[in-house]
C-alpha cells in the first residue's frame, strides 16, 4: 500500500501509474500491520477457521460486530489504518462502526481507553501498548510474520483463517515524470548500494520492517507491482464506497 491513486467520485486527481516516470519506481522497504484489539477483549479470542471471529466461551462475535455493533478506530479517511480496516470487514464479510481519528496516536489513546474495540497499527508503534499489556494484538495482517520479539509468535491473519489477506505498506522513491534515463539510472544503483547496508537493514528489521530484495527493486517489475497494488485497492476503496470528497 502506498499514498496510491487519490480517488474522488468524479474521477482521479493523481494517477501513480502514469503521473511518475516509469522507469524509478523503486520499492525500498516494507511493513507489516497488526489488528490491535481493546484490552477488555479476552485472553484467547482467535478467528476460526471459517474466518469469523470467535470469543473465550465461544461465542461467536460475528453476530455481534454485524450492524456496526464494534467501533473501528482509524486514522482518517484513505489512510492505511482505514484502509486496512476495509479489508478487515470485507474479509469478515461484516460492518463495523468506523471512528476516523487525526491520526493513529489518538486513536490508540482511545483504544487503551476502552472507547473503540478494534484498529490496524504500525507494529513499531503498537509494541510498546503489546508489552505493557495495554492492548491485545489479534494478528499480523502481511503474508509473513513479523520478526519482532514481542510478535514473532503472532499468526498472520492468512494462518488464522482469513485466506490471503495481505496488508502491508510499503515505501517507494520516485522520480518526476520525465527525468533523463542517466539520471534514473543513477538514482536506482544508489538506492540498491544504501540498501545492502548491513546496518540500515539491521535498523530497519528493529522496527518491524522488511528491506526488499534485488527482484522488487527493479523499476518495470516495480510497475508491475504498482499497476496490481492499485486495481487491488481500488476495487476495495470501490465496493466499500469510500470517497475523498
Amino acid at each position: 500500500m502506498s499514498a496510491g491513486t487519490v480517488r474522488l467520485r468524479g474521477g482521479r486527481v493523481f494517477d501513480p501509474v502514469h503521473g511518475i516516470d516509469g522507469e524509478v519506481r523503486d520499492v525500498v522497504m516494507r511493513d507489516g500491520r497488526i489488528v490491535a484489539l481493546d484490552p477488555r477483549a479476552p485472553a484467547d479470542e482467535e478467528i476460526d477457521a471459517r474466518g469469523c471471529i470467535v470469543l473465550a466461551g465461544g461465542i461467536d462475535l460475528h453476530s455481534h460486530i454485524g450492524g456496526g455493533k464494534v467501533n473501528l478506530a482509524h486514522a482518517g479517511l484513505g489512510s492505511a489504518s482505514h484502509l486496512c480496516g476495509l479489508m478487515f470487514q470485507s474479509a469478515l464479510k461484516t460492518n463495523m462502526t468506523p471512528v476516523p481519528y487525526k491520526g493513529t496516536a489518538p486513536a490508540m489513546t482511545d483504544l487503551i481507553g476502552g472507547q473503540v474495540d478494534v484498529m490496524c497499527e504500525q507494529a513499531v508503534n503498537a509494541v510498546p501498548q503489546i508489552e505493557g499489556k495495554k492492548v491485545k494484538v489479534y494478528g499480523i495482517t502481511s503474508l509473513q510474520r513479523l520478526a519482532l520479539p514481542a510478535l514473532k509468535e503472532t499468526p498472520t491473519l492468512a494462518e488464522s483463517g482469513l485466506k490471503e489477506f495481505n496488508v502491508q505498506v510499503w515505501h517507494g522513491l520516485y522520480a518526476p515524470k520525465g527525468t533523463p534515463p542517466a539520471v534514473l539510472a543513477k538514482l536506482n544503483a544508489a538506492l540498491r548500494t544504501a540498501l545492502k547496508d548491513p546496518e540500515l537493514i539491521k535498523r530497519e528489521e528493529a522496527l518491524g520492517l522488511t528491506v526488499v530484495a534485488d527482484e522488487r527493486l527493479d523499476p518495470a517489475v516495480h510497475r508491475k507491482f504498482l499497476v496490481a497494488e492499485t486495481a487491488r485497492w481500488s476495487k476495495v476503496i470501490k465496493d466499500a464506497g469510500e470517497y475523498a470528497d
